[in-house]
């Protein structure tokens, strides 16, 4: 059975292990926007060692918003 250190590949993704942090509410967007404490919050964890991030729900633009 493979280690939850070990890489994996799912079609043309390749990640350098199997742990995922899952999207969830931080509560650091700032009117559904990314903001900078936001980014701090999911580079943290990036830089921990987690092989996927998925972010939560926020606008990537200045035109963008959720609704």
């Amino acid at each position: 059975m493979p280690a939850l250190t070990d890489p994996i590949a799912i079609s043309s993704l390749r990640l350098a292990n199997r742990l995922v942090l899952p999207p969830m509410v931080t509560g650091l967007a700032d009117a559904g926007r990314a903001s900078d404490a936001q980014v701090a919050w999911y580079s943290r964890h990036a830089a921990g060692g987690v092989g996927l991030v998925i972010v939560e729900g926020t606008a990537v633009s200045e035109d963008g918003g959720l609704v």
